[in-house]
């Protein structure tokens, strides 16, 4: 086929013609994605989490890989060279199976060469010519190993801000589309403002050949509004702004916003547990969160219970700091504190060496929950610790009844990853061991609970509580408690108690903490 006849194809064969072929309805934030592409040499996309942008590239893969291309010296027999290329091999999988369903609905699955194990789609385009599409990944040294090599015509890069390395994009992936004047369709959510694909963003308006788009999830009409709402009300401002508002957020900043835990630290002393409210038992009101300490650091331990009758936030009831304790008084002394509040349930940090403690917890009938920290899990869980205190849904002690819990709260602040992901922790020479007990805490209350709903919520964590606790320990739990023994005989001493208390369900408890005999 002559090079006029190409051009020829070209206009008859329009991209609308081929997406009404396939059956694919843009919505308008996917049709400026499109429209852009055939002006621009480097199409940077910043989009919020449902969106469509997957389905956007998939679309411009499979067209691009239909057009008849033109034999010139670097590429005399006009084939076509595509990639799809994503952070991981999971995430590339995405674009790359969505391509090969497309072109399988336009030209026939028999008419599609599908090779999964190397990641490679073949077939013959409209001018006759071999077009292949291969699917990338830039996660490992062997998956970059493989980003050589190729002169690559168009390439889509999905979740490009998780491309790690700046030098990944400049080196390997940019450079690829040089013999062949090829084009870049660059989409992902974004991960704050440092990497490649942010400064991309941010200077295309300087830079020929380049057209950035920023465009939030709301702009796709398949998802209803409300979907938005809800998640705006159980994330904090931060996150939902970059998930879903596509905004480049920067690093740097508090966790947990001055003005918002001033709001919320109204708390000026422990109140005492009230077991048997209305002659009915309220096991499960009570939860907690411990943070172990090791070596040098602190155990903490935060015990909260949720909004009651008209309240409409749940409060901390009481916290420990303790230090210099071995383990087994550590678990001791947990169990005694635990047990003064009803049993109450308990999320424990045990990732790393915190395993085999939060077993030997299960082992004497504590009701624990093991919660393993990893950079996703922690992230949510900050997210809600972050949410509940900016929608005022949980009262703290306030900085002048619990100073060391508020300071490490207020000094907790945001880090950017050279990846461009964020990620939490304490300056330099403070500590986080009260942080952590306060999220592990939280975690017990979701950040979208309702607001004057206390009851309902109350009697969810008692379903969930009692659900959970192995048969041995719901059999001991029936009956009357007794709360003695310390790990160190001498601790109570000085503390505002009076001996060591001694608490029965149902029956008066003397402890001056709580102002004498409840």
């Amino acid at each position: 086929m002559t090079v006029e006849m190409n051009r020829k194809a070209q206009r008859r064969f329009s991209k609308k013609k081929f997406f009404a072929d396939v059956k694919y309805v843009p919505h308008k934030g996917q049709e400026l994605i499109h429209g852009a592409i055939e002006r621009a040499i480097f199409t940077i996309v910043a989009c919020g989490a449902r969106f469509g942008k997957t389905l956007s590239g998939a679309h411009e893969m499979a067209f691009e890989s239909i057009l008849p291309r033109e034999k010139e010296p670097k590429n005399p027999d006009g084939e076509f060279m595509g990639w799809c290329v994503a952070p991981t091999h999971d995430l590339a999988d995405i674009v790359f199976d969505m391509t090969h369903k497309i072109l399988c609905a336009f030209i026939g699955k028999t008419n599609v060469q599908k090779n999964q194990t190397e990641g490679v789609i073949t077939i013959t385009n409209l001018g006759g010519s071999r077009s292949r599409i291969m699917r990338k990944s830039t996660d490992n040294v062997a998956g970059k190993a493989r980003l050589v090599g190729y002169a690559v015509d168009f390439m889509v890069v999905d979740e490009a801000s998780g491309v790690l390395e700046d030098e990944t994009w400049e080196n390997m992936l940019r450079t690829r589309l040089i013999d062949r004047n090829g084009k870049a369709l660059l989409i992902s959510t974004p991960r704050g403002t440092r990497g490649f694909f942010a400064a991309m963003h941010r200077n295309a308006k300087h830079t020929p050949g380049h057209i950035a788009i920023q465009l939030p999830s709301w702009v796709n009409p398949h998802v209803p509004k409300e979907v938005f709402a809800r998640e705006r009300a159980t994330m904090p401002a931060r996150a939902f702004d970059q998930e879903y508002g596509a905004k480049f957020v920067a690093a740097g900043g508090l966790v947990f916003g001055p003005e918002y835990l001033e709001e919320c630290a109204t708390v000026t002393q422990f109140e005492a547990p009230t077991l048997i409210r209305n002659g009915a038992s309220v096991m499960g009101d009570y939860v907690a969160g411990l943070d172990l300490g090791m070596s040098h650091d602190a155990t903490v331990l935060t015990i909260a219970r949720p909004p009651r009758g008209k309240e409409t936030q749940a409060k901390i009831v009481y916290i420990e700091r303790f230090q210099h304790m071995p383990v087994p008084a550590q678990i001791s002394h947990a169990q005694t504190l635990l047990a003064m509040y009803g049993d109450a349930p308990c999320k424990v940090d045990e990732t790393g060496l915190g395993k085999p403690i939060v077993d030997q917890m299960r082992n004497i009938g504590m009701n624990v929950r093991g919660v393993t920290f990893t950079a996703t899990s922690k992230r949510a869980m900050v997210n809600n610790a972050t949410t509940l205190i900016e929608r005022n849904s949980i009262l703290i002690p306030a900085e002048t009844f619990q100073p060391v819990y508020y300071e490490e709260l207020s000094i907790y602040g945001w880090k950017e990853l050279p990846s461009g992901y964020l990620t939490t922790e304490a300056p330099p020479g403070a500590h986080d061991d009260c942080v952590a007990s306060f999220i592990l805490l939280t975690a017990w209350f979701p950040a979208g609970m309702t607001l004057g709903k206390g009851r309902s919520y109350h009697a969810g964590v008692a379903v969930q509580v009692e659900s959970q606790i192995p048969q041995n320990v719901k059999q001991r739990a029936r009956k009357p408690l007794s709360v003695s023994g310390a790990a160190d005989p001498n601790y109570y001493k000085g503390r505002g108690f009076t001996g060591n208390p001694v608490y029965k369900r149902g029956r008066p408890w003397t402890h001056p903490m709580f102002g004498g005999r409840l």
